[in-house]
């Protein structure tokens, strides 16, 4: 009776959860330990372990509460969490993690503990190299995104998933979070010390044309049922090991603009690279450097490359086989990549649980500041010049070199 209804767990209630429902998934007699390892804003996570044999599970709890401030949330994203990770295991087999089961009572999805993976974020914070990146995030990102257009699978199932994976509450999170709350200042949410106060007021507070072009940008998240999106694939959703990448955390996901979830990945690999350029050892570190370079151009352009070889081997379309069509298709996607790439690039300066550790740990408050501004040059290049560049990934590092050598003064 006690797990007949959502609520709060604490660690001893998982292992009481688990020994009534879930101990069919340990050995017999399992010994085992609960430990809550969640850093997320929304739900928590436990790492349920039997100390007889070592093997361990997931159990990502959700709350009516989100954990970040208590406010009242839909717990429906813990079911289309789960929806999301089988629909992308079956369309990128080995990039996400098994999922065991899904309890709709306690909004609790099972899954598979990646207790060897280390998190993407910090390991690029710590100058990390791992040479297969670009490929397999490229290869989760086509597979995934492309694989679920209506380009590839049937229209009418297409228009069924759409309807699936409604995700009204956490959409709009993303909405204010990304296209709308940065550009307005708010003193509770905006982000803390404000180094930047008079510079964010002139570049986006009280800037109109980047407000019209983000608005626009905001129209295509609100309307272009394009893909199933992971939603939230930041660095920090991606936990690698060598050889092998694995992407979690997908209860943002919705069928919204293909270009957003890549967009996503090369904001954050831009992240890591302000990091690099105030925090690295030039001469120490440029074999990390070149393959952060190197990483961002190759997720882009294998991202195009295996996209359109998906669209000449299983589109079902009869119009869009004609010549040209699947380069126009995925160049489309990579306009809506590029202005999703400067949205994230802005959003993560404005927030006070919206900031990135790529920044935040910038010890220095002067350089630190000057990361920010960076950012926002960098991004709103990106945002105004999307539509005529950015369809290769050497666009992107082009223009970092270029914001650096011509703002210089400025940051």
């Amino acid at each position: 009776m006690k797990f007949d209804h959502n609520f709060e767990m604490t660690e001893e209630d998982v292992k009481e959860y688990v020994l009534l429902k879930y101990a069919h998934l340990f050995a017999e007699n399992p010994d085992l330990s609960v430990k809550e390892i969640g850093d997320g804003n929304l739900n928590y996570v436990y790492r349920v372990r039997n100390e007889n044999d070592g093997k361990s599970i997931i159990i990502k709890h959700a709350t009516e509460q989100i954990r970040m401030n208590k406010a009242e949330f839909s717990t429906d994203r813990s079911r289309i969490e789960t929806e999301v990770l089988k629909f992308e295991g079956q369309l990128a087999p080995g990039y996400v993690p098994e999922v065991y089961d899904y309890d709709d009572v306690m909004c609790c999805v099972l899954m598979e503990d990646l207790f060897d993976y280390k998190n993407l974020r910090y390991e690029l914070v710590a100058h990390h190299i791992y040479p297969t990146l670009a490929d397999d995030i490229a290869t989760f990102m086509a597979d995934t995104l492309i694989k679920s257009t209506d380009l590839v699978i049937d229209p009418a199932e297409k228009k069924g998933l759409v309807v699936k994976f409604i995700n009204p509450s956490l959409c709009g999170l993303t909405e204010n979070a990304i296209y709308t709350g940065p550009y307005f200042y708010n003193e509770e949410r905006n982000f803390d010390g404000l180094i930047n106060q008079s510079f964010m007021e002139r570049e986006l507070y009280n800037d109109d044309k980047i407000h019209l072009e983000v608005a626009k940008l905001l129209q295509d998240f609100k309307c272009k049922a394009q893909s199933l999106l992971h939603g939230d694939l930041h660095t920090g959703s991606i936990f690698v090991k060598e050889g092998k990448t694995m992407v979690l955390d997908p209860e943002f996901g919705y069928y919204g603009p293909a270009g957003f979830d890549v967009g996503q990945v090369i904001s954050h690999l831009i992240f890591a690279w302000v990091n690099s350029y105030y925090t690295a050892d030039k001469e120490k570190d440029a074999e990390y450097i070149q393959w952060l370079e190197d990483t961002i151009v190759q997720t882009v352009d294998l991202f195009r490359e295996k996209s359109i070889k998906i669209l000449e081997e299983e589109s079902i379309g009869r119009l869009e086989k004609a010549p040209g069509f699947n380069e126009w298709f995925v160049d489309d996607i990579l306009e809506d990549t590029a202005g999703v790439t400067g949205a994230e690039l802005m959003r993560r300066l404005a927030g006070k649980k919206g900031g990135v550790r790529d920044l935040n740990s910038i010890e220095d408050p002067e350089r630190k500041s000057a990361a920010q501004r960076l950012c926002v040059f960098i991004a709103k290049e990106i945002i105004f010049n999307r539509t005529s560049k950015y369809k290769s990934g050497k666009d992107y590092i082009d223009t970092i070199h270029s914001v650096v050598k011509e703002r210089g003064d400025e940051i």
